[in-house]
């Protein structure tokens, strides 16, 4: 139950990670040119900077862009990471090169990427398929949680544009990747 959820919570170790990554987005932010040396780079990841793939997801272009990722960030990683520490970690680590190393493959067009958008997805539907697995839990919500993630990456599909942020261009493939390795990662926590 909802109920059970909460006090689980309640005794739950501090989510470290999920507050890790938002400190270090912020601070990618307001630092005078650490987007540049973080910001997913195709020549750059090809020429041997490997920390791109994961320090990418850090950068951010602007600060509707910031916001709304770590609305989302902040809001699932942390509800998850205090229910499923171990999951949650793993996840947040293995998914995002898997992320950037999807983007060549499937949008070879794209030659910088940024942003917490593909982890944010693959963390809000780990964790709806998290809880649609927990006795109580509304099956209801937690599906309607993962109809409204797909339907938020078709439509910007189809459209271009993020659903929320304004002024950038939106990456649909970081966040189907985002969900797949949330797929995984549920098959594997089982």
């Amino acid at each position: 139950m909802a109920l059970a959820t909460a006090r689980l919570i309640g005794s739950a170790p501090f989510p470290w990670v999920t507050a890790a990554v938002a400190v270090a987005s912020a601070a990618i932010f307001l630092l005078p040119g650490a987007a540049d040396a973080c910001v997913y780079d195709r020549a750059a990841v090809a020429g041997g900077q490997l920390w791109r793939l994961w320090t990418g997801h850090l950068v951010h272009f602007n600060a509707a862009h910031l916001g709304w990722n770590l609305a989302v960030w902040l809001a699932a990683g942390a509800w998850l990471e205090r229910l499923a520490p171990r999951v949650s970690r793993w996840f947040c680590a293995g998914a995002a090169p898997i992320i950037a190393g999807a983007l060549p493959l499937f949008d070879p067009q794209l030659a910088q990427y940024g942003g917490l958008s593909g982890l944010a997805a693959g963390l809000v539907v780990l964790l709806s398929l998290r809880q649609l697995s927990v006795p109580g839990e509304s099956r209801w919500i937690w599906s309607g949680v993962i109809a409204f993630v797909a339907l938020k990456i078709m439509v910007e599909w189809w459209s271009g544009t993020p659903y929320l942020a304004t002024g950038i261009a939106s990456a649909p493939v970081a966040h189907i990747a985002g969900v797949a390795c949330a797929v995984i990662a549920r098959l594997i926590a089982k």
